[in-house]
């Protein structure tokens, strides 16, 4: 089984990074306005000697995370996170795509719940790809994520979950506020 993981540099992805072991990772640029999570991806698969691959769409539109007005949600964004992914992993032979959508994420990200999953996962099926989506850590809360990282020596630190790119996480946005408050 050959797997490929849509890599953000968070803590959920990182997780999945180090606990699942995939053979490849992917980081979608969609115009977000810092690249602190890059180099956060590149400084894990750099460690576990894990090749990360780059794709860079054109920017997203109708979030504050790419620079409009408007909530940090991205309108479609898994979406099309899905598409690529699957086009990308079935070009070069992947049978699985992981991703790091948690328990936490159903309350603010329509996009991570298990009835967007089931559907895309339909649509690979009736596109005829053999590649499809896994989920592993939907049962996972956000704490629960953090304390398995910490388990396995990746602290707070080594991940970037902050919708800011500053020197340091600011402290107030809402991926902030849901690491620090676990």
């Amino acid at each position: 089984m050959k797997r490929l993981l849509l890599y953000s540099g968070g803590a959920d992805s990182t997780l999945l990074l180090y606990r699942d072991k995939p053979d490849a990772c992917l980081f979608v640029r969609y115009g977000q306005k810092h690249m602190k999570e890059y180099w956060f991806a590149r400084k894990h698969c750099d460690a576990t000697n894990t090749p990360l691959y780059e794709v860079e769409i054109p920017r997203l539109q109708g979030s504050s995370l790419t620079g409009d007005s408007g909530s940090f949600v991205v309108p479609a964004r898994n979406l099309l996170f899905a598409a690529l992914a699957a086009n990308f992993a079935e070009a070069n032979g992947f049978d699985e795509i992981l991703l790091g959508c948690n328990k936490d994420d159903r309350k603010g990200f329509p996009d991570c719940c298990g009835d967007f999953w089931i559907a895309v996962t339909e649509a690979m099926k009736a596109a005829q790809l053999k590649v499809y989506p896994r989920i592993p850590l939907t049962n996972f809360t956000k704490k629960q994520i953090l304390r398995k990282l910490d388990e396995i020596g990746v602290g707070r630190s080594d991940v970037w979950s902050c919708y800011e790119g500053g020197e340091t996480t600011c402290g107030k946005c809402a991926a902030c506020h849901q690491q620090h408050q676990q």
